[in-house]
């Protein structure tokens, strides 16, 4: 059974727009261990930074939404990242889950709980395969 397999689908989780929806699924990647450190949010941070949909934004003000869906979602990673995945266009879908794939290469390689929470994400965000192990090899 994946991550995603028991989503409480009744939460209140009110996503407003797709960078939003981005940072949010980047977050939950972050906190899917039920708590987030401040070295995770500023990695996080980093990693979208350096995506399109992020120039010129208020990251600080993202991460404090994203803080408040993740809670509104019963501090459910599954939960939140299947509530935003709608709200994502097949090119951020891509540009997310390299995000999520860059977040967890952070300390030099993706791993259990890692690799099974990417496997879970490229299914629910419908990347390929090979989509997924190209992405991978970009970062």
């Amino acid at each position: 059974m994946g991550l995603f397999d028991f989503i409480f689908k009744d939460k209140n989780v009110e996503i407003s727009n797709e960078k939003e929806a981005f940072y949010s699924i980047v977050y939950a990647c972050a906190a899917v261990d039920g708590e987030i450190a401040p070295e995770e949010i500023e990695q996080l941070n980093k990693v979208v930074a350096t995506k399109d949909i992020f120039k010129g934004s208020d990251v600080s003000k993202l991460n404090e939404k994203a803080r408040q869906l993740h809670k509104d979602a019963g501090s459910s990673s599954g939960t939140l990242i299947m509530k935003a995945i709608p709200k994502l266009g097949k090119n951020e879908r891509e540009a997310c889950y390299a995000a999520a794939f860059q977040l967890f290469l952070a300390d030099g390689s993706v791993q259990g709980s890692e690799m099974k929470l990417l496997e879970d994400l490229q299914e629910a965000l419908q990347i390929t395969d090979a989509k997924a192990a190209e992405l991978q090899k970009s970062i």
